[in-house]
C-alpha cells in the first residue's frame, strides 16, 4: 500500500511513496504485475545473506580437467576426493591434480557410498571399493571390485555325505563361491554338494589341511561331486564338521553391478537401479556390502515403473518410484525384529506423483526432497496413505523449471540450501525461508533463487564446499574458501572462471493502485539502499509500459579499503551504508519497474531496498 506524504512546497499535490524492502525470492508463477512486492518477476545470480537479503551469489573455477564427461564426484576423506571421468576414476583434491586409480569402467553417471571406513562405487557396470586394505602387516590404499572380498557364504552346513544338513547361509550375488561343511563317517568317500552344474572346486579341507586335486579327491562338476581317495575320518569331538569344500557355480552377478542406486539403511544397504530389474532393490547383509544375499530381493509395486531413489522418512525409508498411471509411487519400508531376523516390511502408499530424475534425492534441513515432472516436492508425512503426504515446494518457479531437461537434473543440500541444476541453470531453494500458503495447515513452499552460468553434470557438497563437475571434463568448485582474515568473501571470489557475474533484482511491475492513471517519478526522494562491499556498482533502470528499459544511473558503490584499492574505480567513501539516489524524473507513466544490477568482474553486490516517490496525473484516454 503506497503512502501519502506532503510536500509543503508543491501546494494541493500529495505525494506518494512505494518501498520494496523485506526481499525474499523470486517468483515465476504469474505474470510481474501481479506478484508480492516483496518478490521479484525476473532476478539473476542472487542468493539470500544472513538476513534474508538478496546478494550476488558467489563464482565458480576451475580446479582440475579430466576425462569426459565427469560422470561422479565423491568425498573419500579430507585430503582426498574421487573422480568419475569417462571411462577411468581418479583421485584428487583442490591442490592435489587428479591421478588414474583404475580404468575401463562404464562411461554414464555414476554414485557412491561411505560405509565403514571405504568408498563403494556403483557406475552401472561395476561394482568398486575404494580404500585401506591391510593383509595383517601391512596396509595398502586400493581399488577394486568388490567381489574380490565378497564374502563367501556357507550354504550348508552339518551336512552327512550324501547332502542333506542345515540350510544356513543365502548365496551371495556378488561372487559364485559358495562352501559346504560335512561330517565325515570314515567309510564314505563320495561327498554330494547342495548344487550341480558347477563350474569349479576351488578348495577342499579335511580337518582343515587343504588337500590337492586329483592326488587326494576327484570331481564331478556336473553332478555335483567331490570323491576322495581316502574316506575322510569321523571328527573328533563327534558331530563337528571336519569337511569343507568351497566350489563355485554361476550366480547373475550383474544383478547387483547393473544398480546405480543405493541407500543405507538400518545398517544395511539397498541397490536398485539395474534397468532389468527397475522395480526390485536387493539388500546386503548386516553391516556388510560385500556380501548381498539373493533372497534379499524385493519386488516394489508393478513391475513397468522404475525404482527411482530412496529418502530417509523419521525411522523409516522412502521409496520413490518413477511416474506411472497404473501404481503408487511411493512405498515405504520399515525394520522389525522377529524372533531370529530382522525383516523389512513395505507398504504402498500414495499414487499420482513420482520422480523423474535419480539424481535429485535430498534432505534440506529435515525435509525429504525429490523432483517430479510439475516440479520439487516433499514427503512431508510418514503415513504414506495419509492426505498431503506429498506437498510441492517450488511453486514460485515451476513455470520456468518445468520446461527444463528434468530428467537429466541433479541437486544437493549444500548449507541450508537445496541447489537443483538443469543443464546451465539452476533453481536454489532457501530452508530459512518459508512462504505458508494456509496459516491454518504445515504445507508450506520455499523461497527460490535462479542463476545462470553454472554447467553442472554432477554435484558434491563437502563440509559446507560446493562442488562440481562438467559436460566437458572440468572439475569446479564455488569460491566459498576465497575469503579475507575478517571471513567476508574476497572481491576476487566474484567471477566465473575469470568471467564476470551478471546478477540483477527486479521490482514487480506496478501501477501505484491504478492502472488508468499517468503517475511522475520525482527526481527527488527515489533512490536505493545498497549492500557495502569493497569493490561494487550498480546499473538502475527503469521499465515502464512505454519501453523495455532505460538505464537511467549507472555508480560506483564501493567503500575505501586499504588493502583492496581499486584504481579504476578509486572512492573515498568509507561508510558502511551505501544509498543511491535515482536523480531522475519519469514522467507519464501507467506501470513502472525498476532493474538494479551490476555486471562487473570481482564485485560484490547486494540490496536492502528501494524507495521511490511520485505523483499522481491525468486519467488516461
Amino acid at each position: 500500500m503506497v503512502k501519502v506524504i506532503k510536500n509543503p512546497r508543491i501546494p494541493n499535490v500529495k505525494t506518494y511513496k512505494k518501498v520494496y524492502s523485506k526481499f525474499r525470492g523470486v517468483d515465476f508463477s504469474a505474470d510481474p504485475s501481479q506478484i508480492h512486492d516483496s518478490r521479484s518477476p525476473d532476478a539473476l545470480n542472487l542468493i539470500s545473506d544472513s538476513g534474508g537479503f538478496p546478494v550476488k551469489r558467489l563464482g565458480w573455477r576451475t580446479l582440475h580437467t579430466i576425462e569426459q564427461p565427469v560422470n561422479g564426484l565423491f568425498f573419500f576423506d579430507d585430503t582426498t576426493f574421487i573422480a568419475h571421468g569417462g571411462s577411468k576414476i581418479y583421485t584428487w583434491s583442490d591442490t592435489t591434480p587428479p591421478q588414474v586409480i583404475y580404468e575401463n569402467v562404464n562411461n554414464a553417471r555414476s554414485t557412491a557410498f561411505l560405509y565403514n571406513g571405504k568408498l563403494y562405487i556403483l557406475t552401472g557396470r561395476e561394482y568398486l571399493v575404494y580404500g585401506d586394505f591391510s593383509d595383517g602387516e601391512t596396509t595398502t590404499r586400493d581399488i577394486h571390485p568388490v567381489a574380490e572380498d565378497a564374502y563367501i557364504p556357507t550354504t550348508t552346513s552339518a551336512a552327512k555325505p550324501a547332502g542333506g544338513g542345515d540350510v544356513l547361509q543365502a548365496v551371495n550375488l556378488l561372487t559364485p563361491k559358495r562352501k559346504n561343511t560335512f561330517i565325515g563317517d570314515g567309510t564314505t568317500k563320495e561327498f554330494q554338494l547342495d548344487a550341480k552344474d558347477l563350474t569349479s572346486i576351488d578348495e577342499v579341507k579335511v580337518d582343515d589341511e587343504i588337500k590337492t586335486p586329483t592326488t587326494d579327491y576327484t570331481t564331478d562338476l556336473a553332478a555335483g561331486k567331490v570323491t576322495f581317495k581316502t574316506a575322510p575320518p569321523v571328527p573328533n569331538p563327534a558331530g563337528v564338521p571336519n569337511v569343507s569344500i568351497i566350489f563355485a557355480k554361476e550366480v547373475e552377478t550383474d544383478r547387483i553391478t547393473k544398480c546405480t542406486i543405493a541407500a543405507i539403511y538400518s545398517n544395511r544397504v539397498f541397490f536398485s537401479g539395474n534397468p532389468q530389474f527397475k522395480n526390485a532393490d536387493f539388500a546386503c547383509a548386516l553391516n556388510d556390502p560385500a556380501y548381498i544375499p539373493d533372497t534379499t530381493y524385493t519386488e516394489i509395486g508393478n513391475d513397468g515403473a522404475a525404482i527411482m531413489g530412496y529418502l530417509r522418512l523419521g525411522d523409516a525409508l522412502a521409496i520413490i518410484k518413477e511416474d506411472n498411471s497404473q501404481d503408487a509411487t511411493v512405498f515405504l519400508r520399515t525394520a522389525q525384529l522377529t524372533s531370529s531376523e530382522m525383516v523389512f516390511p513395505v507398504k504402498q502408499g500414495v499414487s499420482g506423483v513420482g520422480a523423474i530424475s535419480p539424481y535429485c534425492f535430498a534432505h534440506l534441513v529435515d525435509d525429504p526432497l525429490f523432483l517430479t515432472r510439475n516440479g520439487v516436492y516433499a514427503l512431508a508425512t510418514q503415513v504414506v496413505t495419509a492426505e498431503k503426504t506429498l506437498q510441492v515446494r517450488s511453486g514460485f518457479v515451476e513455470a520456468r523449471l518445468v520446461k527444463e531437461d528434468l530428467k537429466n537434473a541433479v541437486a544437493v543440500e549444500w548449507n541450508g540450501y537445496y541447489v537443483l541444476c538443469c543443464g546451465n541453470h539452476v533453481y536454489i531453494a532457501d530452508s530459512r525461508q518459508k512462504s505458508y500458503a494456509n496459516n491454518t495447515t504445515q504445507s508450506y513452499e520455499y523461497e527460490w533463487y535462479y542463476w545462470d552460468n553454472f554447467p553442472a553434470r554432477v554435484l558434491l557438497e563437502s563440509r559446507g564446499n560446493l562442488y562440481f563437475g562438467t559436460t566437458e571434463g572440468n572439475i569446479c568448485r564455488l569460491n566459498t574458501d576465497l575469503k579475507t582474515p575478517a571471513g567476508e568473501p574476497m572481491m576476487s571470489a566474484y567471477n566465473d572462471d575469470g568471467i564476470a557475474i551478471r546478477a540483477y533484482w527486479s521490482t514487480p511491475k506496478a501501477d501505484d493502485d491504478s492502472f488508468m492513471t499517468y503517475k511522475t517519478m520525482l527526481k527527488r526522494g527515489c533512490g536505493l539502499y545498497l549492500k557495502a562491499y569493497t569493490r561494487s556498482s550498480v546499473k538502475i533502470s527503469i521499465v515502464t509500459d512505454r519501453d523495455f528499459g532505460t538505464l537511467i544511473r549507472q555508480v560506483n558503490a564501493g567503500i575505501f579499503d586499504f588493502n583492496d584499492i581499486d584504481f579504476e574505480h578509486f572512492t573515498f567513501n568509507t561508510l558502511p551504508q551505501n544509498i543511491v539516489p535515482f536523480n531522475t524524473k519519469v514522467k507519464r507513466y501507467k506501470t513502472i519497474q525498476i532493474v538494479v544490477a551490476n555486471d562487473a568482474l570481482n564485485e560484490g553486490f547486494g540490496v536492502y531496498a528501494i524507495e521511490r516517490k511520485f505523483v499522481y496525473g491525468n486519467v488516461v484516454k
